[in-house]
């Protein structure tokens, strides 16, 4: 058997492969050969090959394009010789990527996400170092069986409860309820403190359902968007609810023309941290759960989205 020496670099392009093209229009231009080559450790010894999955914006992702960036990820990562797994992402919408990753996802080869929240023009860009780390990650010993990891600003969040905090900041993202990040990559050293909890798996599908669509719930709101979403075919919709998973009487309402129309209503919450359970009457949690909703446990709406459309994915 190859002894598992290589740091497969998969790039997609995003912030960290961005320049500014002359007219203040920022756009994904850097080749993924060209990261690397900037950020590679001298001293690391592994091989690193790169390969170039796309080269665009995270936010112009669709349910495809997240299915092409994982299925990369998962094909490198079944590789014998291969360590670990970077994926260049952009930060918008990586935590649904890396989310998806995970799920299909069985070996113990990590899956390293990074990016960059200033553009590789940039005397400042923060790509060159957070590529760094994300390979000196993935070459860790330690990193095996932590599945699929963001590691952006020098911390480790799981793609689980990573969540993109701040739209600027270097350190952008947080695990918002769980008991702080994975670990963390300083300047000569990477560190795990805990490891993640298990998790669904899910076999890779062909394609993901894409008629999933996500409602967020505000005070007073009806339940005119659950009706346009279920007028207009969805397969599932993912209820960002009040607290621990409340709604009022219209959304309820909303919610048992959705269910009895075959679609699949999961009710997560708003909060960014705690879970939701069918507690209160009066529209609340027992009433969505009569009408038969499903509750997302401590899933984020996003995330809740992406594992639904696995669920629902054709066969």
């Amino acid at each position: 058997m190859a002894s598992r020496s290589v740091v497969a670099v998969v790039a997609t392009g995003g912030t960290i492969a961005s320049l500014d093209r002359g007219d203040g229009h920022v756009v994904a231009a850097v080749p993924g050969s060209t990261l690397v080559a900037a950020a590679e450790s001298a001293d690391g010894g592994e091989a690193i090959e790169v390969y170039e999955a796309m080269r665009v914006g995270s936010y112009a992702l669709d349910a495809a394009g997240m299915l092409t960036i994982a299925t990369a990820a998962l094909e490198q990562a079944r590789r014998p010789e291969v360590c670990g797994v970077v994926v260049s992402h952009g930060t918008d919408t990586m935590e649904e990527t890396a989310w998806l990753a995970d799920l299909l996802h069985e070996g113990e080869v990590p899956l390293v996400f990074t990016g960059a929240q200033r553009h590789a023009g940039l005397p400042d860009s923060d790509g060159p170092a957070n590529l760094d780390a994300a390979i000196r990650l993935a070459r860790e010993p330690g990193a095996r069986g932590l599945g699929a990891v963001v590691a952006l600003g020098g911390r480790i969040d799981h793609a689980r409860e990573a969540t993109k905090l701040h739209t600027t900041e270097s350190r952008a993202f947080g695990s918002p309820g769980a008991a702080g990040p994975l670990g963390e990559i300083g300047a000569d050293w990477v560190r795990i403190d805990r490891r993640p909890e298990d998790r669904p798996r899910f076999a890779v599908p062909q394609a993901l359902e894409q008629r999933v669509h996500l409602v967020r719930l505000a005070a007073g709101c009806d339940g005119s968007l659950i009706d346009a979403c279920t007028d207009a075919g969805a397969r599932g919709v993912v209820v960002e609810a009040f607290g621990i998973g409340n709604a009022n009487g219209p959304v309820l309402a909303a919610v048992r023309r959705a269910v009895a129309s075959g679609v699949v209503v999961l009710i997560t919450s708003r909060c960014p941290a705690g879970g939701v359970a069918a507690v209160y009457g009066n529209g609340g949690g027992q009433d969505l759960l009569a009408a038969g909703a499903r509750f997302g446990g401590t899933l984020s709406g996003a995330k809740a989205r992406v594992q639904l459309m696995v669920e629902l994915a054709p066969a």
